[in-house]
């Protein structure tokens, strides 16, 4: 099975408040001068996903990352992980670029990589918690899409996976090719080992995918406004809730306390 695990490199959330600086006339906030970036939590897990269905049945994962050169530094820790390829775009033109044009330049160099059947992303990114970009990377790709999953599997020609509820979870069945987001409760990432960061110290990100963001910005207003056809099929139907099951609560004093077990 080929996946498609999409990185962002964040700063580091460990990092003490008083480091941060804000640029006012750039109206940005400044990572700080002397700690390290890091590839955004959620990310992670969606790495260590990609790899256990890899281990399990085979296939190739590519990570794909959008950012300033500095962003290789996430793209290696990846590549020390175990990802079989990186894929870095960057391009002035990128610059303080929005969710939906995110979203745009990951769904064109996606669909330059080729053929896949899954693509992981994390459920939403540290720094702005917007969980925006992947439901973005959906849309464009034409492509059904679950959102806060806590177990991703492969189930005969179906991808099987427990979405995260309020009260519980849901099994579901999704139709590849599908992006899904993963969650924290989906695992606990492995560790680079000396072995996978001495190779990946030596190999060089593929970079491309660049276009203006003026053309990308006039593609999105192209695709906001044209017209649904009225025989298209509805991205819903490709995905079929095959078991609900939810925690039972049980009364506690004036609160609800639910149960966080099988």
């Amino acid at each position: 099975m080929d996946i498609i695990v999409t990185l962002k490199q964040v700063p580091d959330p460990e990092a003490p408040k008083e480091s941060f600086r804000i640029d006012d006339t750039a109206m940005k906030i400044l990572n700080p001068a002397n700690v390290d970036p890091v590839i955004n939590g959620f990310d992670e897990n969606a790495i260590e996903a990609a790899l256990q269905m890899r281990e399990a049945v085979g296939g190739k994962v590519v990570a794909i990352s959008m950012g300033e050169e500095g962003a290789t530094r996430a793209l290696k820790q990846a590549l020390a992980m175990g990802v079989d390829e990186g894929v870095l775009l960057h391009d002035a033109a990128f610059a303080n670029a929005d969710a939906t044009s995110t979203a745009y330049v990951l769904a064109e160099a996606i669909k330059k990589i080729g053929t896949y059947q899954l693509i992981l992303c994390g459920r939403q990114a540290s720094d702005w918690d917007q969980a925006q970009v992947p439901a973005g990377i959906a849309e464009f790709l034409g492509l059904p899409s679950v959102t806060a999953v806590q177990k991703v599997e492969p189930q005969g020609d179906m991808i099987r996976v427990q979405r995260l509820l309020e009260d519980g979870y849901e099994v579901l069945d999704v139709r590849p090719p599908c992006l899904v987001t993963v969650s924290n409760e989906a695992n606990k990432p492995r560790y680079p080992t000396l072995k996978g960061i001495m190779a990946a110290g030596k190999r060089k990100s593929q970079c491309g995918i660049r276009q203006n963001l003026v053309s990308i910005r006039r593609t999105l207003a192209m695709l906001v406004h044209a017209p649904r056809s009225p025989n298209s099929t509805s991205r819903a139907s490709k995905a079929n809730v095959s078991l609900l099951k939810v925690r039972p609560p049980r009364r506690w004093g004036k609160n609800w306390l639910y149960v966080y077990g099988n």
